[in-house]
């Protein structure tokens, strides 16, 4: 568990952030309501169901700590073992699915927060779908995780 100032945070965002003022405002608002996980979504639809990287916020510290990245692959675009293989050159990966949709969660840490968005979600999406984006973080929703 490693923790991360939020001006690093935005630091590393900033270049894929839609607008500039995303991560302060997530963060504020997070504060201020009492919420303690922060999901910046990324723009990927329609070619994915939907894409979020979620980090869990110390408001006290005023730190974050990195956990995951989670794509949602429509069921439209069949994921075969060979689509899985090649997806598992590029980044670590975990698969969960419904009927809807088959998930891929992507751990993320500080030191892999940038890879992950620049190689890792660009070339899933190249895999499942062949076609190619550059994700841009578009906004975000809170939460709140309870132990």
């Amino acid at each position: 568990m490693i923790f991360m100032d939020v001006v690093q945070l935005y630091e590393i965002l900033k270049k894929y952030l839609a607008k500039d003022y995303l991560v302060w405002l997530s963060v504020e608002e997070a504060r201020q309501w009492g919420l303690n996980m922060i999901y910046y979504t990324l723009a990927v639809e329609p070619i994915l169901n939907f894409g979020v990287i979620a980090f869990e916020y110390y408001a006290a510290l005023e730190q974050v700590i990195p956990i995951a990245t989670l794509l949602g692959i429509p069921s439209k675009e069949s994921i075969t073992m060979d689509k899985l293989r090649s997806i598992k050159n590029y980044c670590e990966v975990f698969v969960a699915g419904t009927a809807d949709e088959t998930m891929l969660l992507i751990p993320i840490d500080e030191e892999n927060i940038r890879q992950v968005i620049e190689v890792c979600i660009p070339k899933v999406v190249e895999i499942v779908s062949g076609q190619t984006i550059e994700p841009i973080i578009d906004g975000y929703y809170l939460d709140l995780l309870v132990y």
